[in-house]
């Protein structure tokens, strides 16, 4: 089987080889330049980034610009998102988010 995602490379591999083999030589030749999907991408490889400063900023930043309630952190069903994302998830109650909000717009 052979793959050409990068037009002047090419990695040949056997359809039944599941080894990371041509996964490591493709890294080593491919040269992804920058942007926003090597970043996210770099992000992703990384592993987790949760930290609890950065969860409870990015819930305020988005009940702010997406015109939420703050209740909305309540929501069993997200609550339920957000444990399947990190079994670890300190949520914030909706109190504790609008006294985030207050603090982080003074």
């Amino acid at each position: 089987m052979e793959t050409t995602n990068h037009p002047s490379k090419r990695i040949m591999c056997h359809e039944i080889d599941s080894s990371t083999l041509n996964l490591n030589k493709h890294i080593q030749c491919c040269d992804p330049g920058g942007g926003q999907v090597v970043h996210v991408m770099s992000q992703f490889m990384r592993g987790c980034t949760y930290t609890l400063d950065g969860f409870h900023l990015g819930l305020v930043k988005w009940v702010i610009s997406k015109c939420q309630p703050f209740a909305v952190v309540e929501d069993e069903e997200l609550q339920d998102l957000f444990w399947m994302l990190h079994a670890k998830v300190d949520i914030p109650s909706w109190i504790t988010l609008a006294k985030d909000t207050l603090m982080s717009s003074s």
